[in-house]
């Protein structure tokens, strides 16, 4: 099955592919903290759309969900991975960020991210990995992955 799955660096014609896969899966938390505002959405999408730091993942070239990593020479962010809900809960976002682990750890770079405090299914996710809880604000965690 995993053998499927790859990414593609995007590009502006996925921007409505983004928004909407944001829209799904992160407007119930987004909504519930701070209110969701479509065209504020779109306009920060547009304004922080990065292609090197984007990847789409495809299933069978069927576009199914977003890796954003950050990085530098020192570490690496995970600022998002998204699946559509219909690919959630079937090991590929494991699988995913497995293989940002190994290539963190090729790389001897600790991996960091933060996350919401009421998105409980990503904060267990990522407990599940490795990742521990290094501190925390109003609204979310810091974590980072911690070599077992």
């Amino acid at each position: 099955m995993f053998d499927k799955v790859e990414l593609k660096l995007a590009t502006r014609k996925d921007l409505n592919f983004l928004y909407n896969l944001k829209k799904k899966t992160l407007k119930q938390y987004i909504d519930g903290l701070w209110g969701w505002d479509n065209n504020f959405q779109r306009k920060n999408l547009l304004k922080h759309f990065n292609s090197n730091r984007i990847s789409i993942i495809l299933f069978a070239t069927k576009k199914i969900g977003c890796l954003i990593l950050r990085k530098s020479k020192n570490w690496i962010i995970v600022e998002l991975i998204a699946l559509k809900p219909e690919f959630q809960c079937k090991g590929i976002g494991t699988f995913i960020m497995k293989n940002v682990i190994s290539q963190s750890q090729k790389e001897n770079k600790p991996i960091f991210l933060q996350i919401l405090k009421v998105n409980k299914r990503a904060i267990e996710f990522y407990l599940k990995l490795g990742f521990l809880q290094t501190s925390e604000s109003e609204t979310g965690f810091n974590m980072q992955y911690k070599k077992n």
